[in-house]
């Protein structure tokens, strides 16, 4: 009877780490690590100054810019916006205070790219001057999948299985040395 608490022991916490290793984090779950993202991030650029801050969100040919005041963040209305986006001029059009669409010519090719605006607000009137990074989509998609897949949990499930086997196998093999004990005894 002492031999059989080693045995369950040994089993119970076989299969106790066969079952919270897939729940343990990896590398990339640590908390000062960045959430994964889960969706297409367009790209964006954030200039700013004393007086203004302006946010380009890119779309294809198209760049949305909303045009704030630094100090308190409300929208600048009545304000004349010129892009310069790589060196090239970009048309822009007011869409409502502080909204404007800029339409590229081209798409913009991966790379830092250099962003430049001049804004005219009433009597104020500021140059803007900053960098847009847009990635290469091949480069995302290749990093999207997580390090729990599939292939990861299968690993875990066929150590536990072995486990299992190895538990159940060590319990057949002290039974039938028993059968053999107890029948001489």
């Amino acid at each position: 009877m002492s031999t059989r608490l080693p045995l369950r022991a040994l089993g119970c916490a076989f299969w106790l780490a066969a079952c919270a290793a897939p729940a343990l984090a990896g590398d990339d779950h640590g908390h000062d690590s960045a959430p994964a993202a889960t969706g297409t991030v367009l790209p964006r650029f954030a200039i700013a100054s004393d007086a203004f801050e302006l946010v380009g969100v890119v779309d294809d040919r198209r760049i949305d810019l909303y045009l704030d005041h630094f100090a308190d963040g409300s929208p600048v209305g009545d304000a004349r916006l010129e892009l310069e986006v790589d060196g090239r001029s970009v048309p822009v059009s007011a869409h409502g205070a502080g909204q404007f669409e800029g339409r590229l010519e081209t798409a913009l090719a991966p790379g830092v790219l250099s962003v430049a605006a001049t804004v005219v607000a009433g009597a104020t009137s500021d140059l803007l001057a900053g960098e847009l990074d847009i990635h290469d989509d091949a480069h995302a998609d290749a990093a999207a999948p997580g390090a729990h897949g599939p292939l990861r949990y299968a690993a875990w499930l066929a150590a536990g299985g072995g486990g299992l086997l190895l538990f159940a196998a060590l319990r057949r093999r002290r039974q039938a040395h028993a059968r053999i004990g107890g029948g001489a005894a």
